[in-house]
C-alpha cells in the first residue's frame, strides 16, 4: 500500500513539476517572432529599455490615431509577456483614444537573462522608469493578476504619472 502510494504521489509530482516548467517557458516569445508580430500591427513600435547597463526589457508601443492621447498601459500577470497584450493594441476602440503601451515584466518574456524580482515595490519601479524615460503621461494603468499589485503600488507612488 505505502509503496502504490509513493509510486502516485511520485507520478503525480512528474506531472505537477512538467507542466509548472511548460508554463514557465510558453511565453518566451524571440525578439524576431515580436518583431513579425508588431509589424502587422499599424503604429505600433518595439521599446528596448534598459533599466540598467546589463538589463533589458521589452515593450511595445502603439500610437493613437488621436492627437495628445492619453497612455493605456498593460501590466501582465504571471506568468505572461508582451505578446499576450498585442490584441489590445489592434483594437480600433482602444487606438482612437489612446497610446497603448505593453512590457515585459522583468523576469518574463524573452530577455537577456534577467530573473524576476520578487518585491512588487521594485517591479513598480520598473513600471514608473518606462513611464518617465519614455515622456508617458498622464496614464491608465490596466493589469491581470500579480500585474495588479505592481500597477497599484506604482500609482500609489507617482500620482503625477498615473491617473
Amino acid at each position: 500500500m505505502k509503496r502504490k502510494l509513493k509510486l502516485s504521489l511520485s507520478i503525480i509530482m512528474t506531472v505537477l513539476i512538467t507542466c509548472w516548467i511548460t508554463a514557465c517557458t510558453m511565453f518566451k516569445v524571440t525578439d524576431k517572432e515580436l518583431s513579425k508580430k508588431v509589424g502587422e500591427l499599424s503604429h505600433s513600435k518595439i521599446i528596448n529599455f534598459r533599466p540598467d547597463s546589463s538589463h533589458r526589457i521589452r515593450a511595445v508601443l502603439t500610437d493613437s490615431l488621436k492627437n495628445e492621447a492619453p497612455v493605456l498601459v498593460f501590466v501582465h500577470g504571471a506568468p505572461g509577456d508582451v505578446e499576450a497584450m498585442l490584441d489590445y493594441h489592434n483594437s480600433p476602440k482602444l487606438k482612437t483614444k489612446f497610446k497603448i503601451l505593453s512590457y515585459d515584466r522583468p523576469g518574463y518574456g524573452y530577455q537577456d537573462g534577467y530573473k524576476s524580482l520578487k518585491s512588487i515595490e521594485n517591479q513598480a519601479d520598473i513600471l514608473i522608469k518606462i513611464l518617465q524615460e519614455n515622456q508617458l503621461k498622464p496614464c491608465t494603468l490596466a493589469a491581470h493578476s500579480f500585474g495588479g499589485p505592481i500597477a497599484l503600488w506604482a500609482a500609489e507612488k507617482r500620482p503625477d504619472l498615473i491617473e
